[in-house]
């Protein structure tokens, strides 16, 4: 009996590490996701949202190594609410922000709220 016991462990870690990490970008730029699953996929398993709440739908029903989160989205959320939201739910998920504006002042404010990055 303790040899299945190894076997399945065995088995556990040969599956987990043939995984792809797993990649949540958040942005309302479809162009922009299927761009980056295009030029991701070999190596990242990327799910896109395309909202706050699409985001938050994932990460509720899937496990994520990293998100890239917009500053900018829709529906009046800003990229820092939902940051704030992510942390607060998934203590020790990286989140990378993302943003085509230079702002100093959002750039500390999102890694004091924990960001792990600011790009």
């Amino acid at each position: 009996m303790a040899h299945y016991g190894i076997l399945i462990a065995f088995m556990f870690v040969m599956e987990t590490q043939t995984l792809r990490p797993h990649i949540l970008a958040v942005d309302d730029d479809k162009n922009f996701c299927e761009v980056l699953k295009q030029t991701l996929s070999e190596e990242y398993q990327i799910t896109c949202a395309f909202n706050g709440t699409m985001a938050m739908n994932a990460l509720n029903t899937t496990r994520f190594d990293l998100v890239l989160q917009d500053m900018q989205l829709p529906n009046g959320q800003t990229g820092l609410q939902v940051l704030k939201i992510v942390l607060e739910r998934y203590p020790g998920l990286s989140v990378v922000m993302l943003t085509a504006l230079s702002d100093l002042d959002t750039a500390v404010e999102c890694m004091r709220a924990g960001a792990a990055d600011y790009v």
